[in-house]
């Protein structure tokens, strides 16, 4: 069990009673619609929408990773094969 007792006063058995009384004044709904398997069929589109926001932040980074490198070895001096033997 996490120790919560520098962000509060509570010890971490007491966090967890608190907890738990608030979880049980709440509907049974209430507690299954926040997990995230549940809130993702309710909300599809916003789940494909972050999807694709995701996959567009890693082809960006492929892109740009991809780029430094081009620009890394045009910069670099031309070694011919006279310079391998000295």
């Amino acid at each position: 069990m996490p120790d919560f007792t520098d962000a509060s006063i509570l010890t971490g058995t007491e966090f967890r009673e608190l907890g738990m009384s608030l979880a049980n004044q709440l509907p049974g709904d209430a507690l299954s619609a926040m997990l995230p398997d549940h809130w993702a069929a309710t909300h599809p589109k916003l789940v494909l929408v972050h999807r694709i926001e995701e996959a567009r932040q890693v082809a960006n980074r492929k892109r740009d990773d991809r780029q430094k490198r081009r620009e890394k070895i045009a910069a670099a001096p031309v070694r011919t094969p006279g310079d391998a033997r000295k």
